[in-house]
């Protein structure tokens, strides 16, 4: 109360202030006065879209390593021991090849390749790919590829994994509009002690350009996360925006090209061309409303929010602007009108930290994830805030085992569940008590529940921490 009331004081005496000069002024200029009024009251030049021009670099030359992995992901595969029944394939040095084939789609267009995978040395780590470039199912009319040069400067140093990068391939996809492209792949062997090889094939080259918005000049990388489907235009693709110098948006969401990104201060939308060429920085000019925590008519003297929520058409940050590419705690954001669900939101509430996301198991009504829409409940309206209070009551959904589930007497059951708000169906996750923290006694009490599992006459059958999400 008495914060407002020396702001209204002030204000006050800055209105004073500026009618005497208005008034002086008047008697001493008052063709310039009339002037500078007549200009005040033309409303500012709305921004413009920028058009970034692309240019395409090697994955490798990505100086930033978090920007980096960001398209180290690449498209997976099945791996298998067995030679697959139909294909020719070359005669193996080792006694242990590896094969599979890859699919490629883009709309209605597809294309499948078969690899083999060798040993030049026995256990000397599998150096020879066999790729099928021209899709005859016959590996032995195919050049074999070596690791390629580039590998040292993208593999992980790591005690627990070995990881190899082969000699590009070259696809061609149907683009669309933008005709045939040929992309260079890389096939990326990945193989952690005593488990299955993992193998895929990542996008060789990005799109990457510099826009600058106020005092800020921003870098832009564009390229395939996971699955490499052709044309880039699609809201799916991998969209990392970050300060020249600084560090990229990383928050939930934020790496898609149907992002909304806060730059200076004004919201923008993206948009590129099929083949990757420009990228169009457009100003959001539609209506805002406000997001806030609540503490739903609980004691909470600290209230805070940070994260990401999506909608059906992009993603948004909530957060008082990024720190490092993540969005800072707050407790109320502004952010463009629609209908959203949280990708993740970090909540602190008093002494109780948690954090909201989709639910991606089944539901307080029992219907499972598959083909059901997300809940978009977070409703934003310029006309009134949306409270995120956590005033639902939540419930337990038991995910596994499933119902009707038929198990072998003697075997073994694993029981999980998930703690959901029934209206807006998200997941409660991660709850800790960190009342501690300010006092120095504690830094994270977890609240995740022990589950016990008893007969009916008593006896224990199995006991253990439960987590929530």
């Amino acid at each position: 109360m008495n914060s407002t009331m020396a702001a209204h004081k002030g204000t006050g005496e800055r209105l004073l202030l500026g009618a005497a000069l208005a008034l002086l002024a008047g008697f001493v200029l008052p063709r310039n006065l009339s002037a500078a009024a007549g200009q005040s009251q033309t409303p500012p030049a709305p921004p413009r879209a920028i058009t970034v021009a692309l240019k395409e670099i090697p994955v490798w030359e990505l100086a930033n390593e978090r920007i980096r992995d960001s398209f180290l992901r690449g498209q997976p595969t099945v791996v298998q021991k067995a030679k697959p029944p139909q294909g020719t394939y070359p005669a193996f040095q080792s006694d242990t090849p590896l094969f599979g084939d890859i699919q490629f789609s883009a709309g209605k267009w597809r294309r499948s390749f078969r690899y083999a995978l060798d040993q030049s040395q026995a256990g000397g780590g599998y150096d020879l790919l066999y790729f099928d470039d021209n899709g005859d199912s016959d590996l032995t009319n195919d050049k074999p590829r070596k690791p390629a040069p580039e590998a040292g400067r993208l593999a992980r140093r790591s005690s627990g994994v070995t990881e190899t990068y082969f000699e590009p391939v070259a696809v061609t996809f149907d683009f669309g509009a933008a005709g045939p492209q040929t992309l260079e792949l890389l096939p990326f062997l990945q193989i952690y002690a005593g488990d299955t090889p993992q193998f895929s094939f990542i996008a060789a080259r990005v799109h990457t350009g510099e826009f600058r918005i106020a005092d800020t000049s921003y870098q832009a990388f564009l390229g395939y996360r996971f699955s490499i489907r052709g044309p880039l235009d699609q809201p799916s693709t991998t969209l990392i925006l970050a300060p020249k110098g600084g560090e990229p948006a990383l928050w939930w969401g934020g790496n898609q090209l149907n992002s909304t990104h806060l730059l200076g201060n004004r919201h923008y939308r993206f948009s590129c061309t099929p083949a990757g060429e420009e990228l169009s920085v457009c100003p959001y000019e539609g209506p805002f409303g406000v997001l806030e925590v609540g503490a739903g008519g609980r004691e909470a003297e600290r209230l805070g929010m940070r994260g990401s929520l999506l909608s059906k058409g992009s993603a948004v940050a909530v957060g008082e602007g990024l720190k490092d590419g993540w969005p800072q705690t707050t407790r109320q954001c502004r952010i463009p009108v629609g209908d959203y669900y949280p990708a993740m939101v970090y909540v602190e509430m008093g002494g109780l930290r948690l954090a909201v996301s989709n639910n991606y198991h089944i539901n307080a009504q029992g219907q499972p994830r598959a083909g059901r829409a997300p809940v978009a409940g977070i409703a934003i309206r310029p006309d009134k805030p949306y409270v995120l209070d956590f005033s639902h009551k939540p419930v337990v959904i038991f995910t596994d085992p499933a119902a009707n589930r038929q198990v072998v007497r003697g075997s073994e059951i694993r029981v999980k569940a998930v703690l959901v708000d029934p209206v807006l169906d998200i997941m409660i996750r991660r709850l800790d008590d960190v009342s501690g923290a300010e006092t120095g006694t504690a830094n994270r009490l977890s609240l995740d529940p022990k589950v016990v599992v008893r007969r009916t006459n008593g006896e224990i059958v199995a006991e253990g921490v439960m987590p929530f999400g």
